[in-house]
């Protein structure tokens, strides 16, 4: 799950997200992107995209680990 939120007080949007680590088997590595906006649409719009990048990522981590653990 990601989130986006407004930050201090320049106002630019950032993402943040948590990924899958393999070394203790959770979501608990914590990803963190400027998205240089202060329009709350484009953040989204960019939350969207760094969720798609973000969950093919995460899907070539699990091909790897179901390969090597059968």
């Amino acid at each position: 799950m990601s989130s986006i939120y407004r930050k201090g007080v320049n106002g630019y949007y950032y993402y943040q997200t948590y990924v899958y680590n393999p070394d203790t088997g959770k979501n608990d590595t914590r990803i963190f992107h400027s998205l240089g906006t202060k329009d709350k649409v484009e953040a989204r719009r960019k939350q969207i995209q760094f969720d798609i990048k973000h969950e093919k990522q995460k899907t070539k981590i699990e091909l790897k680990w179901n390969l090597k653990h059968p």
